[in-house]
């Protein structure tokens, strides 16, 4: 009996041994945890600051644009009143010319 006991105990202290390992080993798995959680939210942070910046260049580009497409209209505006001028001028050179 007395050699079962003691084998009891070494076996129980092996337990203990085992269970203080697996106690750490589940320690430094939740400190991993931890700090992958930290990166993954740090990632997250990352790309939406790039998807905000991302979202304020399309902002600008379609300002840019729509800047550019109202100064091509006034252009073409301008344009077609310098060939109505011109062609006035024309007619009126013509009735000019046609008078002497």
């Amino acid at each position: 009996a007395g050699e079962k006991l003691k084998e009891a105990e070494e076996g129980k202290d092996g337990v203990e041994v085992s269970k203080q390992f697996v106690e750490a080993d589940l320690a430094g798995a939740r400190e991993q945890l931890v700090g992958m959680d930290a990166k993954v939210r740090e990632g997250e942070e990352k790309v939406r600051a790039v998807r905000e910046e991302a979202k304020r260049q399309v902002e600008r580009a379609r300002a840019e644009v729509e800047t550019l497409r109202q100064r091509a209209e006034a252009a073409e505006e301008g344009k077609l009143a310098l060939q109505s001028n011109f062609a006035t001028l024309e007619e009126e050179k013509a009735a000019l010319a046609a008078q002497s």
